[in-house]
């Protein structure tokens, strides 16, 4: 069989692990109830709605400044001929593919089409967080998920006594969404640093992180 995907080809295509992640499943953050009537309540309310509304707040999404390369090595193609590369490369929303002298090739995307690549991959991530909190197969120790950066940090709250080994391995997929902007912005993948914190509901405590690069060594065990 032909490597059709390679680590440079399947780049846009790596959020689709985050798709197995499994579903997951939160109750629903009960909104504050309560009337007060003394003022110096009612101050306290107020800032406790203001300071809701920011959490609340959406991620801010990074931006691509400078096109988007990558480069793939001639093994890495091996029996693929140059149409199936083009063909493979333009379907991942390449704009550019470059065949070089020693057989390797170099793709690249405009800072335009990387940024649209960029919030594809958000959109897909949304989706996938959708699905781990409220979708049919839900896993029960998931209470809320919470993103700090798209492109680099989220927090997990679960009920730890609810949350098994393979429910985090899954869970910890999230980080290769965070990983695909972060290469898209221009980092290698040796540095990328996408993290996932898995916050104790009980005791609001980070009680474990996982790396991008965690998952990765994890699976060439």
């Amino acid at each position: 069989m032909k490597r059709v995907l390679t680590a440079a080809l399947a780049m846009s295509l790596t959020i689709g692990m985050v798709g197995c992640a499994g579903a997951a499943s939160a109750a629903n953050q009960g909104k504050a109830e309560g009337k007060t009537a003394s003022a110096e309540t009612k101050d306290s309310a107020k800032k406790e709605k203001t300071e809701k509304k920011q959490e609340d707040k959406p991620a801010d999404l990074p931006a691509a400044e400078q096109p988007y390369e990558r480069a793939i090595s001639k093994e890495d193609v091996q029996e693929m001929t140059d149409e199936e590369v083009q063909s493979r490369a333009k379907e991942m929303g390449y704009d550019e593919v470059t065949k070089n002298a020693d057989g390797s090739y170099t793709l690249s995307m405009n800072v335009e089409t990387t940024n649209k690549k960029i919030k594809e991959v958000k959109s897909q991530m949304d989706e996938a967080i959708k699905e781990i909190k409220s979708g049919k197969e839900a896993v029960k120790a998931v209470k809320d998920i919470a993103v700090n950066d798209y492109s680099k940090e989220m927090k997990i709250t679960v009920e730890k006594d609810q949350l098994s080994q393979e429910d985090e391995h899954h869970l910890s997929s999230l980080t290769v969404g965070m990983s695909a902007i972060q290469r898209l912005l221009g980092k290698e993948d040796k540095d990328v640093d996408a993290k996932v914190h898995f916050v104790d509901s009980k005791t609001n405590q980070i009680i474990k992180t996982v790396t991008y690069q965690d998952l990765i060594a994890n699976s060439e065990q």
